[in-house]
């Protein structure tokens, strides 16, 4: 799970993990909302959602946009 902070999360977009340089596409960006989700095309600050294909991130760490 992810929470966005700032900007806007779509799928397909490239991020980064802060503090160790890896970089690693969104695959696919769910909506949770209590038992249910649901493929989202954009999730914007505020939301919390479900990340999928980030196969080096973990519990705690941060992501953000390369360009940061």
């Amino acid at each position: 799970f992810v929470r966005v902070y700032r900007g806007v999360l779509e799928p397909g977009v490239a991020v980064t993990l802060v503090g160790r340089g890896i970089e690693e596409r969104v695959a696919r960006v769910f909506e949770v909302d209590a038992n249910h989700k649901g493929r989202a095309d954009r999730v914007h600050a505020g939301q919390i959602a479900l990340c999928a294909g980030l196969r080096w991130c973990q519990t705690g760490d941060t992501i953000c946009d390369p360009a940061h």
